[in-house]
C-alpha cells in the first residue's frame, strides 16, 4: 500500500511539473502511468547502471518524491486545472450505464489478474523471470540474459516493475497491469471530455477502448502488449493535438516523454512514425525549439537500453552459453536490416504473408477500422480539414503493423505461427481509432 501511495504521489508531482491544463481523470490516470514509467527509467539509471544494486526501490522513491516537493516549492509552481465541463442531466442515465459497463470491465481484468500469477511462457522465460534473477540479485543474467532468449531485444520496463513489486513483498505482480489498464481509462475519459467538453463523449470514449474484446483480452496478460499500447496511444494523443490547447509546449512535453517511455517497453520502431510525423509538423509550422526538445528526449531514450547492456557486456563476466547482447535492438540497426529484407524481398511471398495476417489484424480490430475511416473521410470531404495530423498518424501506424510483420516474416521461418503475436501487436491502435471517432464533429451535430 505505501508502495502505490509513492509512486502515485511521485507521479501526480511528475505531471504538476511536466503538463498543466488537464482534468482531473487525466492526472489521476497519468500519475500512475507517468509516475511509474519515470521512476523505472531513474532508478535504473541511478541504482542498477550508477549506483548500488541493492538499494530498495521504496527508499528510492521516497527520495524522489523529496527532490520533487522541494522543486515545486522553491519554483512556487501553481497549476492549472481545467474545469469540469457543464452538466447535462438529460443523459444521467446513459452516464451510469457506462460508468456501471466500464466498472464491470475494470473489475473483471483486476479479478483475472489478482487470481493468476505470471503464467504465460514469454513471461516465465523472459519478463517475470528477469525479475526474480534481479530480486536474486543476479544483474549478469538482467543484462545479459541467458542462452534461450534475446535479452537485448526486450527493454526491462514490465521486469522492473515486476520487480519492484517483488521487493515491497507482494507475490503476484501481475496487479500491476489491471492497474496500468484503469488508470488508462480514466486518461482517456480525461482527454476526451476536455478536448470535446463533453463528460458523456469521455465516459463513452473510455468504455468503448476498454470493452473492445482484443483490448480487453490483452488486459489481464503479464506482457507488454497493453502497457506498450498505453504508452504509445497517449504520447500520439498528447503530440498531436489541436493546437487551441493554450498550455501546447507542456502538452508536447507530456507526450515526448510518453513516445520515450515506449521505447522502454518495447523496441519496435513503431515509435518511429509518429517522431516523424511530428519532426515533420514541427518543420512546417516553424517550430523548432519542441522538435529539438522532443528530439532529446525521445532519441536518448531509444538508446538507453541498448547502449547499457552494451556497456555491461564488457564489465560482467558471461558464464558458458549466454549470448553476448548484439546491437540488434538499436533503432539504426533495426531500420537498416528492414531497408535489406526489402531489397531483396520476392513480391508473391510478401502477398501471401500479407494476406496470412489480414484475419489476425481483422479479429484484433473489427469494425473499428472501417468506422475510423468513415469518420476520416467524412471530415476530409464534408468538413474539410487540411491535415488531421492524428488521423494520419493513426494510419500510418496501422499500415506499419501489416509492413512490419511481413518484413519480419521474411526472416523468421514459422512466420504463420504469428497470428497471435500479431493480434496482440494490432491493439496499439485501438485506442487511436475511438478517440478519433468520438472526438469528431459528427458528434456536435448529434448534439452530445
Amino acid at each position: 500500500i505505501l508502495y502505490f501511495i509513492l509512486i502515485f504521489v511521485f507521479g501526480w508531482l511528475c505531471t504538476d511539473i511536466i503538463s498543466n491544463g488537464l482534468m482531473w481523470e487525466e492526472r489521476l490516470g497519468l500519475s500512475l502511468i507517468l509516475g511509474s514509467g519515470i521512476h523505472s527509467v531513474s532508478y535504473y539509471i541511478f541504482v542498477l547502471c550508477l549506483g548500488v544494486p541493492t538499494l530498495n526501490n521504496l527508499t528510492f522513491l521516497i527520495y524522489e518524491n523529496v527532490v520533487l516537493i522541494l522543486f515545486i516549492l522553491l519554483y512556487k509552481k501553481t497549476p492549472i486545472y481545467t474545469p469540469s465541463p457543464r452538466k447535462k442531466t438529460r443523459m444521467n442515465y446513459f452516464k451510469l450505464f457506462l460508468i456501471l459497463i466500464s466498472s464491470l470491465i475494470l473489475l473483471y481484468s483486476f479479478l483475472q489478474s489478482v487470481y493468476w500469477p505470471p503464467y504465460l511462457p514469454d513471461a516465465i522465460s523472459l519478463y517475470d523471470f528477469r525479475a526474480q534473477r534481479l530480486f536474486a540479485g543476479d544483474l549478469r543474467t538482467f543484462f545479459i540474459g541467458t542462452d534461450f532468449y534475446r535479452n537485448d531485444l526486450y527493454p526491462p520496463f514490465t521486469s522492473l516493475m515486476h520487480f519492484f513489486l517483488y521487493q515491497v513483498g507482494v507475490a503476484n505482480p501481475k496487479i500491476i497491469y489491471s492497474l496500468f489498464f484503469a488508470a488508462f481509462y480514466l486518461v482517456i475519459v480525461g482527454y476526451v471530455k476536455r478536448v470535446t467538453r463533453s463528460s458523456i463523449l469521455g465516459l463513452l470514449a473510455g468504455t468503448l477502448i476498454i470493452a473492445t474484446p482484443s483490448v480487453w483480452w490483452n488486459s489481464f496478460l503479464e506482457i507488454t502488449n497493453v502497457i506498450f499500447m498505453i504508452y504509445l496511444s497517449l504520447a500520439v494523443l498528447y503530440l498531436f493535438e489541436r493546437d487551441d490547447n493554450k498550455s501546447k509546449s507542456r502538452r508536447i512535453l507530456l507526450g515526448s516523454i510518453l513516445l520515450g517511455l515506449s521505447t522502454w517497453v518495447r523496441t519496435e520502431p513503431f515509435w518511429l512514425i509518429p517522431a516523424a510525423f511530428m519532426f515533420i509538423m514541427c518543420i512546417v509550422k516553424k517550430e523548432i525549439k519542441f522538435m529539438v526538445v522532443f528530439g532529446l528526449i525521445v532519441i536518448s531514450m531509444s538508446f538507453l537500453w541498448p547502449l547499457s547492456i552494451s556497456r555491461f557486456a564488457s564489465v560482467i563476466t558471461m558464464s558458458p552459453g549466454q549470448n553476448a547482447p548484439t546491437v540488434a535492438s538499436q533503432p539504426t540497426y533495426i531500420i537498416g536490416s528492414t531497408f535489406r529484407v526489402i531489397a531483396r524481398s520476392a513480391p508473391q511471398k510478401a502477398r501471401e504473408i500479407s494476406n496470412h495476417f489480414i484475419i489476425p489484424l481483422w479479429q484484433s480490430w473489427g469494425f473499428t477500422l472501417p468506422a475510423f475511416f468513415v469518420v476520416f473521410l467524412f471530415e476530409l470531404i464534408f468538413k474539410r480539414k487540411l491535415f488531421p495530423w492524428m488521423q494520419f498518424v493513426t494510419i500510418f501506424l496501422s499500415i506499419s503493423i501489416l509492413v512490419g510483420i511481413t518484413l519480419f516474416s521474411f526472416t523468421f521461418a514459422q512466420w504463420n505461427g504469428l497470428d497471435n503475436s500479431v493480434y496482440r501487436m494490432a491493439i496499439m491502435t485501438i485506442p487511436l481509432y475511438w478517440v478519433c471517432i468520438i472526438t469528431s464533429d459528427i458528434w456536435k451535430m448529434l448534439n452530445f
